[in-house]
Order: C-alpha cells, then structure tokens, then sequence
C-alpha cells in the first residue's frame, strides 16, 4: 500500500462517496480514494484524529458514531504515535496491523515454544488466515484485539488482565474471553473475590469509555450484528452461497491455451515462459467463480474449526475455552457479509483452533489442519495477487 504523500494511508480504505462528509483535516491530506463506498477503517482512522470525541464535524464523517467510537484502543494509539498531527496520525493507524501482525506470529512463536514443522504449520495458518491478513490489508480492528487475546490466553492470569482489558478497548466482543479466568471454577470466597476484581478490572475501563460516548453521541441505536438461533445464521450463510456457487458458469482468467506437446520439445525454455505467464495471469486476475469457491468453502473450514472443539475437548486449555466461548458467538451471528468480513468476526475462533492443533497427532492433525484452514487461504491468495503479481 506504500505510495506517494500521505505514503500507507491507502490502507485505510477511504471511500469517494465519503469525501464531502470526510474530516476536514482528511480532506486537506487529500487520502487516496481507490473504492467507491470505503471500508470501515476510513471511520476507526478519523476516530484517532479526534480521539476525545470533541469535534463536532466527527459525527458527520462516522457512519455509526456510537458504535465506531466504541473502539478506542487503536484510534488513541495512532494518535500518541502521530503526536496529534492528522497526517502522522493516519500513517500510524495505516500501520499498527502490521506491528499486531509480527507480535502474532513472534508471540506465538516463543510462547508456545514452536519447534516442529507442526507447530510451525499452525503459526503460518494463523497469520495468513483470510480474517488477519484482510484486518492487515485494510487497517481494521480485529487482528489487534484478537493478538490481545492471544496474550490473554498465552501469559499467566496477572499479565492476561490488562492484555484483555485491551482487548475490549479494541473490540467489545473481546469481553466474551472472560471465560479465561473460569478455570478451575472458584470454590473459597477469596477465589470468588479474585475473580470478580479482574472481571472488573477488565470492563471498567470500557464501561467508562462507553459512559462518555453515550454523552457525546447519545445512546447507541445502530444495528450491527443481531444474534438468531443458532446455526440459523451459518445454515443461511452456507446456502446463500452454494446457489451462488451452482448458478454461476466457470471461467478460466487465461486467453491463450498451454503449448503442444511438439513445440514444447522443439523449445523447452519456451514452455516454462508460457507456463510461468499462465501462473502470473491465474494469480493477477480472481474470475467470480473462483471468488464463489472461496466464499463457499470458508463457512466450512469455520466449520471444521469449531467441530475440532467438540471432538477434543479440553477445559482446562485456555485457548480451547476461547475457542468455545467465540465458536457460541460465530454459530449464533445473523450474517449475510463476504467471507473477508465472516472470517475476520470470527478471528478468535480461528487463532484457538490452531493453537489447540499444535497438541493433535497423526491422521487427526491432517484432517483438521486441512479441513479447518483451506477454506480460509483466500486471505494469501489475494495478498500474492495485489503485491507480488501487481
């Protein structure tokens, strides 16, 4: 996304039919417009210019004032980064998914002591899952909270407070891993005490933002997410685009055919030119039936995912009880959204699902290591066709 002045803040998504309602310091920066409608970064980004809330073009340029407002974490970090100087500020919101992604993958990689290609395995399917690298590509919120959770999970329950009081701040769905801190289940009073002074310790600091956005911009009416019964939402979700899928005639995104036999023999360095061309021209170009396959197969590796929870189960874990906890939330979610926008809700999901692999041996880790993460590669395969094809 590195370009001219303001450099990365393609990232951030801005939408040409924003631009009149934009901040007036966005439209000074002149930001890069490369889609009609925008992507919900364009709102988190102008959020971090006006942090405090206080400026009354801020309502204008959010879609949801109450709703994007909510999640602070990064718009204030973006604004100590850039010093407060609008231009600074959303270079800075441009690139903490990056700084979250690398945390991920050394996190991962030194706190879950990752020696095996297994191991290994399971860390590349996590940070180059379709929901992280769209959070990356996109500069949104759900990587940062879901490396929050990682540590949440990863360190010991003194350090795993303020990592997901954090988390909430980044997103409020986070709030659901309080479950981390339900093992064993507190019998003595003093357990009960504990438990109940870092169940406040992580909410009090989002029940106090939430406190002041409400004084700002009213109580929130937005309709973001509304839960159903469960699998309702999935069932829907999974049929809407198998008929997408059925009705739609297969394309191929090259024009020319492979070379013969004969001229492959007569020339063999020819061959390899052609066949690295039909390589470079699959990659650069996403024909609508092979975005149909992606969007049909990640409800099933979401799927996988969650199945592998029922079929190991392990209370104790702390990553299986956020794996479970988020699996509740996925299977209950009214969404009729893109996969880049279902994966990336559903992040922690996907992060718990591998993490709990690492402990899977033999054909049971083949299974679900493939079954759990092929669906969901869409993430890598756009990332290789818009940075190393372009």
């Amino acid at each position: 996304h590195h370009g001219a002045r303001p450099y990365f803040s393609q990232a951030i998504f801005f939408g040409r039919n924003k631009a009149d309602i934009s901040l007036p310091e966005v439209k000074a920066l002149d930001v890069p417009r490369t889609s009609v409608a925008g992507y919900d970064g364009q709102f988190y980004a102008q959020v971090a210019i006006h942090p405090a809330l206080t400026d009354p073009d801020l309502k204008l340029a959010l879609d949801m004032p109450s709703y994007r407002s909510r999640r602070i974490l990064m718009p204030v970090m973006s604004y100590v980064l850039g010093f407060g100087k609008p231009a600074a500020v959303l270079e800075a919101y441009a690139l903490l998914n990056l700084f979250f992604w690398y945390a991920l993958m050394i996190g991962m990689a030194r706190l879950l002591k990752a020696k095996t290609v297994r191991d290994y395995l399971c860390i590349l399917a996590t940070v180059f899952t379709t929901g992280a690298i769209i959070s990356l590509q996109r500069a949104l919120t759900d990587l940062p909270a879901t490396v929050l959770l990682f540590y949440a999970g990863a360190l010991a329950a003194t350090g795993a407070t303020p990592a997901l009081a954090l988390a909430v701040l980044a997103r409020e769905t986070s709030a659901l891993y309080l479950v981390r801190f339900a093992w064993p289940p507190p019998k003595t009073m003093k357990e009960w005490l504990v438990l109940a002074g870092r169940t406040a310790a992580v909410l009090a600091p989002m029940v106090l933002w939430v406190a002041w956005v409400t004084h700002v911009f009213g109580k929130m009416n937005e309709d973001t997410h509304p839960f159903v019964v469960p699998f309702t939402g999935w069932a829907k979700y999974f049929a809407g685009k198998w008929y997408v899928f059925t009705h739609t005639p297969w394309q191929y995104p090259w024009s020319r055919p492979m070379l013969s036999w004969s001229e492959a023999l007569r020339d063999p360095g020819k061959e390899w030119t052609r066949g690295w061309e039909h390589v470079r021209a699959y990659l650069a170009v996403v024909t609508v039936q092979e975005w149909n396959t992606w969007e049909l197969l990640a409800p099933l590796s979401l799927f996988a995912q969650v199945a592998y929870f029922a079929v190991r189960p392990a209370p104790g874990s702390a990553f299986w009880r956020m794996g479970v906890i988020f699996s509740l939330m996925m299977i209950c979610m009214n969404t009729s959204e893109e996969e880049i926008a279902y994966c990336r809700a559903v992040l922690p999901v996907t992060l718990a699902f591998n993490v709990e692999l690492i402990r899977a041996h033999g054909r049971l880790f083949t299974l679900f290591f493939i079954a759990g993460n092929l669906g969901l590669m869409w993430g890598l395969r756009a990332m290789l066709a818009s940075c190393i094809f372009r």
